[in-house]
């Protein structure tokens, strides 16, 4: 590039406009390089020939696939299948309720919410409700009547409580529910720590159902994501950007950029992020384009600059060539010349 044509860049584009760094000769690119710079196959020695019984090749590792590769298998096959745990046999309830509160449990001591000798205290109380409500019953009676004999005290409670009456009976059966309802009181007053546990197990559980359930949405969309991304990038290798002045200009991104800017959409974390946005194909594919004039606007609005210059100074759009002189009337743009700027530089949302 020309001083001249420099200073007229500097004028379409401003002061920070930076012209391009000049293309090295083909011929100069070519001096000091040898006439052969690929170094020629060695040719195969008679005297030491290949071994008779080469050493056997390692065998080929199998790929593990990953879930998101096995479900996406599956979908081809059946469509109605959303996640993996759909199709996994189902769990006796006896056995999941055991293994739940063994994780309930697991869950308290690992986070301090109750310790094990508490639990095992608890454990013994809820497995002997007569006697942990007897004991309430004798302290009470102990304190109203110290004398009382301790034989007395049984007989009474026993009579409270119509555990003497017949099984069978109804003055047995409401003692007996009268019996379980002090246990309960008891047991929640004696051991608070351990039911708070249940709700906070609950609160737990139902945190991670939600995770798990997000974590498979992810996972059953990841591959329509995938593709609708690479689709995105596909047209960016030579894409088309409509400027303000109803021209076409055609702007090849780097491959470099390219891999950059797939990386970034395959992000685990952005890949979860933008498919819980529900994008569509459209969406995902404007949000790429977006992503990739903006981190690249500077350069394309200096390729774009280059081709206004060059076609101004052939006369193109009826635009005269500049002739910059040393008067500052001279160098001073005409309004159409301005306007063409103006909107080159709307049309990169620059403006």
């Amino acid at each position: 590039m020309t001083d001249q044509e420099k200073a007229l860049a500097k004028q379409l584009l401003g002061d920070d406009y930076t012209p391009p760094a000049a293309e090295p000769n083909s011929e100069e690119g070519k001096e000091g390089q040898p006439a052969n710079s690929g170094a020629a196959a060695a040719p195969q020695s008679e005297t030491n020939p290949a071994p008779a019984n080469p050493a056997p090749a390692a065998p080929a590792v199998e790929a593990e696939l990953s879930e998101e590769a096995v479900l996406a298998w599956l979908k081809k096959k059946n469509p109605t299948i959303e996640s993996l745990s759909s199709i996994l046999p189902q769990e006796d309830p006896a056995e999941a309720e055991a293994k739940r509160e063994a994780n309930k449990l697991s869950y308290g001591l690992s986070n301090g919410k109750v310790s094990k000798k508490e639990y095992e205290q608890y454990v013994t109380d809820k497995s002997n409700k007569e006697a942990v409500v007897y004991a309430e019953f004798l302290a009470s009676e102990r304190q109203d009547n110290p004398e009382a004999e301790e034989d007395e005290i049984r007989d009474a409670f026993m009579e409270h409580y119509g555990l003497t009456a017949d099984k069978n009976s109804a003055k047995y059966k409401r003692g007996e529910k009268a019996l379980e309802r002090e246990a309960e009181s008891i047991l929640r007053a004696r051991h608070a720590k351990v039911y708070n546990l249940d709700g906070e197990y609950d609160a737990f559980e139902r945190n991670n159902a939600s995770e798990a359930e997000r974590q498979a949405k992810i996972l059953s969309e990841t591959p329509r994501y995938k593709a609708d991304v690479e689709a995105a990038i596909e047209s960016l290798k030579s894409h088309k950007i409509q400027m303000a002045d109803g021209e076409d200009f055609v702007y090849e991104f780097p491959k470099e950029y390219i891999d950059v800017l797939k990386g970034h959409y395959f992000n685990p974390e952005y890949v979860a992020s933008l498919i819980e946005q529900g994008l569509s194909k459209e969406a995902i594919a404007e949000t790429v384009t977006m992503t990739a004039i903006r981190e690249n606007q500077s350069q394309i609005l200096k390729d774009y600059g280059e081709k206004i210059l060059l076609k101004h100074q052939a006369g193109a759009r009826g635009i005269g060539p500049v002739q910059l002189g040393t008067s500052e009337e001279d160098k001073t743009l005409t309004e159409e010349q301005k306007a063409s700027i103006a909107a080159t530089k709307r049309a990169l949302g620059l403006s």
